[in-house]
């Protein structure tokens, strides 16, 4: 019933309707489990898009937002500061490299983006921008602008010079292929002039890509070599998605300036910028604000997110993870930690196939697993579970994916 109010109601462009006609109206949460009014039971490989790292009804997390609420600060505005704000800025900033001393609250990571864009453009005087293909960072114009993936960014026009677009090489790709990539970085200019460089030191919604360790660092030295901020997307990989705090770190970057989202509130919508002084420090007052900026429940739930996933060592569940996703034995499978995805191609021709990718996840669906929709061409199926599913369950609802895969050939 529900379902069919909102295809009554519903703007057409949401994704509520874009796998099942009549998907799942969930009531409760717990772990990695979702349930419905009439007791089914589904597994969530998607973590809400990525963003319930601790899955559902964590009792952190609950404890967090219900104190926080019992002090009547859900709410306080982007002029004033609670207290949880603070604790939880100065947590973040302690697991962050030392040149990032600075902060920039945000709603979430389509708004944190449009920060580190601003903040760019502010410092450096230029407007035009170097992305990667695959690449994804939000549907707002900004983001979009920067944003490969997304085929809506034909339907805009742009509000800033074109952006120009790299190759950005995975594992499947040759050493022919990373040198092409690199080659490219070597050969980009100032031209202009140049804003800035952004890049996912892992791609998400590109398909759960990793680069050469070699390509990222090409990536750091053109960055260098043209002065302008080196922009790292970490809203899919942080905090821990890819068995580290940052995925860059793991790459060798020196980001200039970090977007956050996801995961960083548990579920609560929260995003950060993370930047060098001489970035983040030198704006004029109120020249970037929104009203709900790192709210203070937020804080708390973020708070309550770092908290577990240091004490219960969820930095090396996702690795482990890793290696039981792996252990099924998914062809076409890339990724690393908690963060994989399972390419579908034509088998006669090798082009990406969204349409079976599509009705697999549908299959999946309606056997009580939920999987997310990625690839640059809408072809591969995210296998991103929360942190805190089990052995058996992971094991569980892979076996139903692969019946699924069966199922559609």
């Amino acid at each position: 019933m529900a379902s069919h109010f909102f295809a009554r109601t519903g703007s057409s462009a949401t994704k509520t309707f874009a796998l099942a006609a009549e998907p799942p109206v969930f009531v409760r949460g717990q772990g990695a489990r979702l349930f419905d009014a009439a007791g089914r039971g589904w597994t969530d490989l998607a973590s809400g898009s990525s963003a319930n790292l601790l899955g559902y009804g964590h009792p952190a997390i609950t404890a967090a937002i219900g104190a926080q609420a019992a002090t009547g600060l859900v709410h306080v505005g982007p002029h004033f500061h609670a207290a949880p704000q603070q604790a939880f800025i100065e947590r973040v900033l302690s697991l962050a490299p030392p040149h990032l001393t600075r902060v920039h609250p945000a709603t979430n990571g389509t708004e944190a983006t449009e920060v580190a864009l601003k903040a760019a453009i502010h410092a450096t005087g230029g407007r035009r921008f170097v992305a990667f293909e695959g690449g994804y960072h939000g549907r707002s114009l900004g983001a979009l602008h920067i944003s490969s993936t997304a085929g809506t960014r034909a339907l805009m026009a742009p509000l800033l010079p074109p952006a120009t677009f790299l190759p950005y090489p995975g594992e499947a790709d040759s050493e022919a292929a990373c040198d092409a990539a690199i080659a490219a970085l070597d050969a980009l200019s100032a031209e202009g002039p140049l804003a800035g460089i952004v890049i996912e030191a892992v791609q998400g919604t590109g398909g759960a890509v990793v680069p050469p360790s070699r390509f990222l660092a090409a990536v750091g030295r053109a960055a260098r070599r043209l002065r302008v901020p080196l922009i790292l997307d970490e809203v899919f990989t942080a905090f821990g998605r890819t068995g580290a705090w940052f995925a860059f770190t793991a790459a060798g970057l020196e980001p200039d300036l970090v977007v956050l989202a996801k995961g960083l509130g548990g579920g609560v919508p929260c995003g950060l910028v993370l930047g060098r002084e001489d970035l983040l420090g030198r704006w004029p007052a109120g020249l970037q604000s929104s009203t709900f900026q790192l709210s203070p429940l937020a804080a708390a739930a973020g708070l309550a997110v770092l908290d577990v996933i240091a004490t219960e060592g969820l930095l090396g569940r996702a690795q482990e993870i890793g290696a039981w996703t792996r252990a099924a034995g998914f062809a076409s499978l890339s990724g690393v930690g908690a963060l994989h995805a399972v390419a579908v191609c034509d088998p006669a021709t090798g082009a990406p196939d969204a349409a079976r990718a599509r009705a697999i996840r549908a299959l999946a669906l309606r056997s009580g697993v939920v999987t997310y929709e990625c690839g640059r061409a809408g072809h591969a199926i995210g296998i991103l579970p929360p942190l805190v599913i089990s052995y058996a369950e992971l094991k569980a609802a892979l076996e139903v994916l692969a019946t699924a895969f069966q199922a559609a050939n």
